[in-house]
């Protein structure tokens, strides 16, 4: 008898919820080559691709396509049926699907038979109720599933995969192995890299060795970096739901032998499979599959229903620029943002671009909560972790302490990057970022104090006389550096202030009263030379910015003369309101140059 294998194909278009049924009749299943069954894409330029013989396979797409992690089960279906009676069974749906409710649904029991979701999707009666998949749990926008019967032993593949932007970088597994009666086998997955190898990681930042039950950020993962142009590739395999792989059964803990992977498993093992292109993100998309795999609670006292996929928290700030300021430092310079409470971001730093162009990554990342005077600061080894030693434990306040999705609050505060080098930004720039959750923002940056350019000063105020420069880098250092407007130049009374303070400016003269140089620079000048503005009335401005560099409000904005000036400020923005108690900044700008004042509002 010639085996029959029946193959249900979804329609192709977005999400089709309809299938269709092929029987193939009459073909040799030995003579059918594996097949792509159904592709993924998990990040920019990896996909992940499932076979019709059970094999999964992660790859590149482009020019240099290739394979750069396999999956198999011990048991292959493109191996020779030796029994008549043997079957391949391959199909796709979709959670929601008829005869595939799950969840909460009040279909879970789809066929009223007081149980529910007792019949897997195999193109089998199960349960010997003459009705074929008629109640399995359909799990995921889309699930894959791919099983078969060769020589007496059973192998079941279901796949399961969402489009949300949190989620979309992993690829759930559950593998079942059998034999014919339904009694569980023992067997193993095989992971193969092409190349590198797997070393062992914490998922979240906590102790993993100290973990207890339940706990997402103590779980293990077993990781893996591939390179890849500008970057790299960050593979992660958790079993979600489990802590410390093989603890608890002697004989199923992972090995590893180089590139190779195994894992044992009895009866049934789920595995989490994510491809990133940084760890910050890598670690956070696993904690939210162990919070997808342990589900909710179905109602007060209800034990939690699997496969619950935690809410996409979306911040406000997906459509609104974040605000941040930049300054230099002794060692380089920084980045600060100001992260209001409940925005939800988690902005990872190695995403950070300008242009199209990565920033490198942070040499160190400090974070102060509102309520705190002194910031916590750690040192994460960005990109890539002392892998000869686990990322140590911090029981200091981490805002990427693994998040598992829930609806916990994030506290308020200000998170800076560290640099080293010179600074890449301008005065003013448009930075674009990921958040771990998978959303693009908008970051628009300002100069905390004033880095104008030679390019841009007016003709007389070059720091050296351009005669006179040797070609040592040190006389171009100082021939880049321009002077500084005097901090004398603006003043306000009183400081700190609670109802209003009274900012007085000065547009100077000279040179001598309106700049300041370093003890290096040499001005071409003299002190009581006449300043060289671009007009006889030059543009000024006076505003008030916040302490993440957003524009509070414009107190002036137009052109003086020469002489001084007063304006008033009442603590409040742009709109009328009061702004709330803390510290601010007033900019004063006249043409190319500019000088900065700390303002502290209290009530």
């Amino acid at each position: 008898m010639i085996p029959r294998i029946s193959v249900l194909l979804r329609h192709s278009g977005h999400r089709a919820a309809a299938s269709l049924l092929i029987a193939l009749l009459l073909v040799p299943v030995a003579a059918i080559a594996a097949e792509s069954v159904q592709t993924h894409e998990l990040s920019d330029g990896a996909v992940v691709e499932i076979m019709s013989d059970g094999t999964i396979t992660v790859h590149t797409t482009g020019t240099s396509e290739q394979i750069i992690l396999s999956i198999a089960a011990s048991l292959r279906a493109s191996h020779t049926l030796r029994r008549s009676d043997d079957w391949v069974f391959v199909s796709q749906r979709r959670e929601g699907d008829d005869g595939g409710r799950r969840g909460f649904s009040p279909r879970a029991d789809d066929d009223n038979d007081g149980r529910v979701d007792e019949e897997r999707l195999d193109g089998r009666d199960d349960d010997g109720d003459g009705l074929i998949d008629e109640d399995f749990a359909a799990i995921g926008d889309d699930m894959t599933a791919v099983s078969f019967m060769r020589g007496g032993k059973a192998l079941y593949l279901e796949a399961y995969h969402w489009d949300y932007s949190h989620l979309n970088s992993t690829l759930f597994t559950t593998w079942r192995r059998e034999d014919r009666d339904g009694t569980p086998r023992s067997s193993r997955l095989l992971l193969e890299l092409s190349y590198g190898e797997w070393q062992e990681m914490a998922v979240g930042w906590d102790a993993p060795r100290s973990a207890v039950a339940g706990d997402v950020a103590g779980a293990m993962m077993m990781v893996a970096t591939l390179p890849r142009d500008g970057g790299l590739w960050w593979i992660g395999i958790t079993q979600p739901g489990v802590i410390m792989p093989g603890a608890d059964q002697p004989g199923s803990a992972p090995s590893v032998d180089g590139r190779t992977l195994e894992l044992p498993f009895a009866g049934e093992m789920t595995l989490a499979v994510t491809v990133t292109t940084t760890l910050t993100q890598l670690r956070y998309r696993q904690s939210v599959a162990h919070a997808v795999h342990a589900g909710a609670p179905a109602g007060s006292g209800k034990p939690a229903v699997a496969w619950i996929v935690p809410p996409l928290l979306k911040s406000r700030y997906a459509d609104e620029p974040l605000a941040g300021t930049w300054d230099t430092d002794k060692t380089g310079w920084h980045l600060d943002l100001e992260i209001p409470s409940n925005a939800r971001i988690l902005l990872d730093p190695e995403t950070l671009r300008l242009l199209g162009r990565c920033l490198e990554a942070p040499s160190r990342v400090s974070w102060r909560t509102d309520d705190e005077v002194e910031p916590v600061h750690w040192s994460a080894p960005w990109p890539r972790p002392d892998y000869n030693e686990l990322w140590r434990a911090d029981a200091a306040p981490h805002p990427y302490r693994a998040q598992t999705g829930r609806s916990a609050a994030l506290a308020g505060g200000t998170l800076t990057f560290y640099y080293d080098g010179p600074p890449t930004l301008e005065e003013e720039e448009l930075l674009f970022g990921d958040s771990l959750c998978g959303q693009t923002l908008r970051i628009e940056m300002h100069a905390a104090t004033p880095h104008p350019s030679v390019s841009n000063s007016p003709a007389g105020l070059s720091s050296s006389d351009p005669t006179e420069i040797n070609h040592t880098e040190k006389n171009r250092d100082m021939e880049r550096r321009p002077p500084s407007l005097s901090p004398d130049l603006l003043d306000n009374f009183p400081n700190p202030f609670r109802a209003l303070t009274r900012l007085r400016y000065k547009i100077p003269a000279t040179v001598g009263e309106g700049f300041v140089w370093d003890d290096d620079q040499h001005p071409a000048l003299k002190g009581s030379d006449p300043v060289p503005y671009a007009s006889s009335t030059p543009s000024v401005s006076l505003r008030i910015y916040s302490v993440a560099g957003h524009e509070v409000v414009t107190l002036f904005d137009g052109t003086c003369a020469i002489g001084d000036y007063e304006a008033i400020w009442d603590g409040t923005d742009l709109e009328g309101r009061p702004v709330a108690v803390g510290t601010y900044f007033c900019k004063l700008q006249i043409e190319n140059w500019s000088v900065t004042k700390r303002v502290a509002l209290v009530r």
